[in-house]
């Protein structure tokens, strides 16, 4: 009984020299719209301890967003479920009109899922209280979310952030086992923005620093959410950077995680650009090695940037691939056979006058695109 009695004292002790500091790091962050109030959702039951999970990230404002989100996550989910990955969880911001229609889709996507434990959450955009409102006025509503992960998160420790407007065509748990792999400085793996001088934007165009030597690409990103709040000044970092290149920067937070890495480049984990694979790969010649090596597992994540998902003319293979995970059945549990052959199909079928000849090289690019469940 003695012993028991100094180890409910013990208890009682710790939580409530934690509690305080727990509620002042809470009441740092502050949503768009205060009225509004997180929305968790679980599928399944919660992954046990030891239980090996991804968690990813997305932001998703606007309508054809909303849509790109669920794209999105079907991706990832497939992916998950064809290479034995045990749980996944999804942890999805969105502006104040699309709440409650994200939380009805997701649920929607997910009536009849099996073969994974899943659990979303749905947060509403919220910044750090401090230099709340520069923060809320930077560029338009949702852009800068994912500069406060660390922040927004403090549950979190490990996050893959996927822009919307990507697709999940590789290893969801080997992509996510990069973490593993990075050093104790490195808080962020990432892409560089080009492989090739000539067609880089950065070293041709850029009036700020940005990371050597062509910059970076943050629409995937394997984010240490610890590491950045226990490394150097982040936020600080940040408005410091804005405040000084706001008239210089052209992609708005892209631009300013160029400028923060440009200081710390030890925080940089550099990723393949089979990770975060773009048009610009394939338009000017083939430049992506990673995705390209003979018996490598091809393309990991499609980021459909320059709008090619919806559109015809630039890029008519992402567009494809893009239509094949947005109409295809979470009912169906057979990948191969009901997603990835189809589409590789449907891909030669193509009538070829839609492709103008400068998207000739992105044209025969489909045997990256699912590589490792063909070969």
């Amino acid at each position: 009984m003695h012993r028991f009695l100094k180890i409910l004292i013990l208890i009682t002790f710790l939580w409530a020299v934690t509690l305080p500091w727990t509620l002042n790091y809470l009441s740092t962050l502050s949503p768009i719209n205060d009225t509004k109030k997180i929305t968790l959702r679980k599928r399944d039951a919660y992954p046990t301890q030891h239980e090996e999970k991804v968690v990813i990230g997305v932001v998703a404002c606007g309508k054809k967003p909303l849509e790109d989100s669920i794209t999105l996550l079907k991706s990832a989910i497939l992916s998950g479920i064809h290479h034995g990955l045990p749980a996944l969880d999804a942890i999805l911001f969105a502006d104040d009109d699309n709440l409650h229609n994200l939380d009805l889709k997701v649920g929607e996507l997910l009536a009849s899922l099996k073969g994974i434990r899943f659990r979303y959450e749905i947060h509403p955009v919220i910044f750090p209280a401090k230099h709340h409102d520069e923060w809320r006025s930077l560029f338009k509503p949702c852009a800068s979310q994912r500069l406060f992960l660390h922040a927004a998160l403090p549950h979190i420790n490990e996050i893959l952030y996927l822009d919307v407007d990507t697709l999940v065509v590789g290893n969801l748990r080997k992509i996510w086992s990069e973490f593993g792999n990075m050093g104790t400085l490195q808080a962020v793996g990432i892409v560089p923005e080009h492989e090739v001088p000539s067609i880089g934007w950065y070293n041709r165009f850029a009036q700020h620093p940005f990371y050597p030597p062509l910059g970076l690409n943050t629409g995937v990103m394997l984010m240490n959410l610890t590491k950045l709040r226990g490394g150097f000044e982040w936020e600080e970092a940040i408005l410091k950077s804005y405040k000084r290149f706001k008239d210089q920067i052209v992609y708005g937070d892209q631009d300013l995680l160029n400028i923060v890495f440009y200081h710390h480049p030890d925080a940089v984990y550099l990723l393949p650009c089979a990770y975060n694979y773009r048009p610009d790969h394939c338009l000017y010649g083939w430049n992506c090695k990673s995705a390209e090596i003979k018996n490598g597992e091809g393309i990991q994540v499609v980021h459909g940037n320059r709008d090619v998902f919806h559109n015809d003319k630039t890029c008519p293979t992402f567009r494809k691939l893009y239509k094949q995970f947005q109409k295809f059945d979470m009912s169906k549990q057979d990948y191969l056979k009901d997603l990835v052959m189809p589409y590789k199909n449907g891909v030669q079928k193509q009538d070829q006058h839609i492709y103008a000849t400068v998207t000739q090289n992105c044209d025969t690019i489909e045997n990256l695109f699912f590589k490792f469940v063909s070969s």
